[in-house]
């Protein structure tokens, strides 16, 4: 079988490779988490690179988990002449949705090496002994 030679294509898959995509652009599969639980807790792994604690701002309510993260760069006087700056500011947020229902307020989040860890107490199940219900004729 004959395939059609595109001199092209080498080079877009090679800029289309994840290691090129900006962190902070309209089609990233920014930021990736890992979601996992146990029997007392749901642990939410993130990675957030280049971030600092103090721009993520992390909220939870029912079985839903919010994470924002913002990065600013800094205005100074540039000496030099740049040949490429790739470093800017940038947003992102992702929210996601949890196995189940947490207590936000007792939650606990730790930014190590570019990986945000957010560690959710389980609330306890509400109980359903589910009821019968009579249908009248």
């Amino acid at each position: 079988m004959l395939v059609p030679y595109d001199p092209s294509k080498g080079l877009r898959e090679f800029f289309e490779d994840d290691f090129f995509s900006p962190l902070f652009s309209s089609n990233r599969k920014w930021p990736r988490a890992n979601i996992r639980e146990t029997d007392n807790e749901v642990i939410v792994d993130m990675e957030l690179p280049g971030m600092k604690a103090d721009d993520i701002s992390v909220s939870a309510k029912g079985k839903m988990l919010r994470i924002e993260a913002e990065t600013k760069q800094e205005e100074k006087e540039e000496k030099e002449d740049y040949y490429r700056r790739e470093f800017k500011q940038g947003y992102c947020q992702r929210t996601v949705g949890l196995p189940s229902r947490v207590k936000g307020a007792e939650a606990e989040a730790k930014d190590e090496d570019g990986i945000l860890t957010v560690t959710l107490p389980k609330k306890e199940e509400e109980k359903d002994d589910g009821v019968e219900i009579k249908v009248e004729k």
